[in-house]
């Protein structure tokens, strides 16, 4: 029996896992349709850029492709570009046993 609306589902890393979900930058665009209405026009370049950066990293596949690992990795190219506030939050919240916090933005 085939699969109804098969031609809607993605093959996401050519493994043969099959996703239905939407792509990252659909769900961005979907997010900001739904949340940015009346928003200032910052809203949706700080969305923008910040799902951007993600997918330049990774790739843009379905939202539920992306593992811990994919996490790990984007971490880990954008505190070799040297950002201080990433790494800065990234430390307190890897180091669960002090008393730091991490930045509030």
């Amino acid at each position: 029996m085939p699969l109804p609306a098969a031609h809607l589902v993605h093959d996401s890393n050519g493994h043969g896992q099959l996703s239905s979900g939407p792509t990252l930058s659909e769900a961005r665009d979907a997010y900001i349709k739904l949340k940015g209405v009346g928003k200032d026009k910052t809203f949706i370049r700080g969305a923008s850029r910040n799902v951007d950066a993600v997918i330049k990293q990774l790739g843009d596949r379905p939202i539920d492709r992306y593992s811990s690992s994919d996490a790990a990795a984007l971490r880990d190219a954008i505190l070799d570009r040297g950002s201080v506030e990433i790494s800065n939050y990234a430390y307190c919240k890897s180091d669960k046993t002090s008393d730091h916090t991490a930045p509030n933005y």
